[in-house]
C-alpha cells in the first residue's frame, strides 16, 4: 500500500471514531453531516477525512512513517512522544502524555502537529529556531476560563478559533510556527532533522 492510501485509510479510520464517540456523547439523535453542512452520512464522512488526509499528508515523512492509529479512538500517533486527538472540529496535541495545543480544523492545522514535533525532540533549540524565522507573533493572552489549555495565540490576521495552548510558552511556539505556516515550518523542521 502506498503512502497516500495509508493516510487516507487514517483519516477514515479516525472519522469513524470520531463519528462514534461525538453520536455516544450526545446518545445518537444527532446528525454529523448536519454538523459539517452535507446532504447525508457520506458526504459528511469523505469532506471530514479528505480534510484530514491533506492535512496528515503535509507531515514530515518521519511522521508519516510513525503514523499509527489509537484503535477504537480518534487519536493518531504520529511519533513516540507526540499523539494528535481529532474532535469534530479540532484537533488537540500532546506531548508525552500532556494536551499542548488545541488548533482548530482548518487549512493548515497539520502546524501544530509539526510544532509538537519539533518541540519534542529538540525542546529550546526549536523553540529559539521558530523565534528567530518566524514572521510575526500576534498577543498571547490568558482567557483565564477554567480550562486546561486557557493561552491563546491571538492572530489578528486570521479569524478565530485560534489556537489555545497550556502555557505562554506553548502560545508563543504556535504562534511563531502559524506566522510561517506548513511549508515553511516543514522545512525548518527537515533542516533540524538533518543536523
Amino acid at each position: 500500500m502506498n503512502s497516500s492510501q495509508y493516510v487516507d485509510d487514517v483519516a477514515i479510520a479516525l472519522y469513524d471514531s470520531m463519528s462514534s464517540e461525538l453520536l455516544a456523547s450526545y446518545g445518537g439523535g444527532v446528525s454529523i453531516a448536519k454538523f459539517l453542512g452535507e446532504l447525508d452520512d457520506d458526504g459528511a464522512r469523505q469532506s471530514w477525512s479528505t480534510r484530514i488526509s491533506r492535512e496528515l499528508a503535509e507531515l514530515p515523512p518521519n511522521a508519516l512513517n510513525s503514523l499509527v492509529i489509537y484503535q477504537g479512538s480518534a487519536a493518531v500517533s504520529v511519533s513516540n512522544e507526540v499523539v494528535a486527538r481529532f474532535g469534530l472540529g479540532e484537533v488537540t496535541v500532546s506531548i508525552s502524555g500532556d494536551d499542548v495545543w488545541e488548533a482548530a480544523l482548518r487549512p493548515g492545522f497539520s502546524v501544530a502537529i509539526i510544532a509538537g514535533l519539533g518541540w519534542s525532540r529538540w525542546g529550546q533549540r526549536w523553540v529559539d529556531e521558530l523565534r528567530h524565522v518566524g514572521l510575526r507573533r500576534g498577543p498571547i493572552v490568558d482567557i483565564g476560563d477554567g480550562r486546561a489549555l486557557h493561552w491563546v495565540a491571538q492572530r489578528p490576521d486570521e479569524p478565530g478559533p485560534w489556537t489555545c495552548a497550556r502555557s505562554a510558552e506553548g502560545a508563543a511556539l504556535i504562534s511563531d510556527a502559524e506566522s510561517l505556516g506548513t511549508p515553511r515550518l516543514r522545512e525548518v523542521y527537515e533542516e533540524l532533522n538533518r543536523d
